[in-house]
């Protein structure tokens, strides 16, 4: 599916208002500033509303489990790097009398 572009090089409309979208939760606080830009995206590809939505829906959806991976491989990595920088046991040294 090809999205014409915005006037910012290699950014289609629809990365545009996704990125718009990610950055709070427009839906609820500015509808009707969504509403205009999920127009302005409907013009400019000439698509319909409902395939821009499950596009942005899917792509939502993808980010989240992209996050979900990223923070599973960070944990893990960490706790693999705190194992490795564990202080080793203390040594006991017999008293001197």
């Amino acid at each position: 599916m090809e999205f014409k572009s915005t006037s910012v090089p290699g950014v289609t409309m629809l990365h545009y208002v996704a990125c718009r979208l990610m950055e709070g939760d427009k839906g609820e606080s500015q509808p009707m500033d969504l509403a205009e830009e999920l127009s302005l995206v409907v013009t400019a590809t000439g698509e319909n509303t409902e395939v821009i939505v499950s596009t942005l829906t899917t792509l939502d959806r993808d980010i989240q489990a992209f996050q979900r991976e990223a923070q599973q491989q960070s944990s893990q990595y960490s706790d693999e790097a705190l194992s490795r920088c564990a202080p080793p046991s203390p040594v006991t040294t017999p008293e001197l009398h």
